[in-house]
């Protein structure tokens, strides 16, 4: 898998992605960021956060990756719950049905480097600029077909949580698969990252 091309997404307005690839080609998920306070212990990952702190809008030691920090942001400044709350809903079946898959409070999502791959992440995230990317460490990786997450949004339903997190298809004539990916992905195409470094939101607007 090191050696394939995948595709991210970064809403350019986000300055937390647009700040760390100014300094550095590579976006590190956010459990594996802190590698001395995992050595030592000290770090307390998301994925193993309590799920009623969770409900009660509490991050623990532990860091959200840049969509999941939206999230967090539109929830705590009083503009939506709902989407925080299906995420915390699906990190609960994450433990229930596959523990050992990524978070997806934490890890980077990629998808495949291919127009239907182009496709996914436009419906994802409609406001993103597209980069290519290659990982380069991988602690976990798990592929989901995300149109159970957004069946559950209409729906609320265990089962779609279920197949989610057993990897099955939810439309083999439109397959819409997500990798979540616990490590870290290089940005290799120059030219992206000028325009990112250009136009991408500074830490300091």
């Amino acid at each position: 898998m090191k050696l394939k091309i995948f595709l991210h997404g970064i809403d350019l307005s986000n300055w937390h992605p647009c700040h760390n690839l100014r300094l550095a080609p590579f976006l590190v998920s956010s459990d594996v960021t802190d590698a001395k306070a995992n050595a030592e212990g000290k770090h307390n990952p998301v994925r193993n956060s309590q799920i009623n702190l969770l409900r009660q809008e509490q991050i623990s030691d532990g860091f959200l990756q840049p969509r999941l920090a939206g999230i967090y942001r539109d929830l705590i400044t009083g503009k939506s719950n709902k989407k925080w709350n299906i995420e915390v809903d699906f990190e609960e079946g994450r433990r229930k049905y596959n523990n050992d898959a990524p978070s997806r409070l934490s890890c980077l999502y990629i998808a495949e480097n291919s127009e239907d791959g182009r496709e996914n992440i436009k419906e994802m995230l409609s406001n993103s600029y597209i980069f290519k990317v290659r990982p380069i460490v991988i602690e976990r990786v798990f592929m989901a077909d995300r149109r159970w997450l957004d069946a559950y949004f209409d729906n609320k339903k265990e089962i779609y949580i279920k197949n989610y997190w057993e990897g099955k298809t939810y439309d083999k004539k439109k397959k819409r698969w997500e990798y979540l990916l616990e490590g870290a992905i290089e940005f290799i195409d120059k030219k992206e990252l000028e325009f990112l470094r250009e136009f991408g939101a500074k830490l300091s607007n």
